[in-house]
């Protein structure tokens, strides 16, 4: 995606720490690792429990906070059937981030600073069978072309 100038960033929702094959420091040296091989231009990981993610507000806010700072034009999602209970949550917390990312009366923490496109992204879509959900209007400049 780089060699195209496009930007790309990944956020890990947890560091991995309640995995069986490694510890949290070893994910997060694969995850640089991958991020440098993939030419990602950010990566970080929130600091949410691995093996229990919930999809609250709380966890709403701290990643749409992300999304106000990175403002990106498509987000990529788990499919939200998964055999980790995990990845099934954050596809829908995932979603719900970027709807409250776009709207103005909620306090994230984050401050915009004179940018005036909408913090929602313009589409998600979500990895796996048969699953993609993207906006009217993505979808219509895509077909336009």
């Amino acid at each position: 995606m780089a060699s195209r100038g496009l930007r790309t960033a990944i956020l890990d929702l947890t560091q991995g720490e309640a995995g069986s094959r490694g510890t949290a420091e070893e994910r997060g040296q694969e995850a640089s690792e991958a991020a440098r091989i993939l030419g990602v231009g950010w990566r970080q990981a929130l600091d949410l429990p691995d093996g229990a993610l919930e999809n609250t507000l709380e966890n709403r806010i701290k990643i749409a906070r992300v999304l106000r700072e990175l403002r990106p034009r498509v987000v990529i999602l788990p499919f939200w059937q998964a055999r980790h209970p995990d990845h099934a949550t954050v596809a829908t917390l995932g979603y719900e981030a970027c709807f409250l990312s776009g709207l103005k009366k909620i306090d994230t923490g984050y401050l915009r600073t004179g940018r005036s496109r909408s913090s929602t992204p313009a589409s998600m879509r979500t990895c796996g069978p048969a699953s993609l959900w993207t906006s009217r209007r993505s979808l219509s400049s895509a077909t336009s072309r």
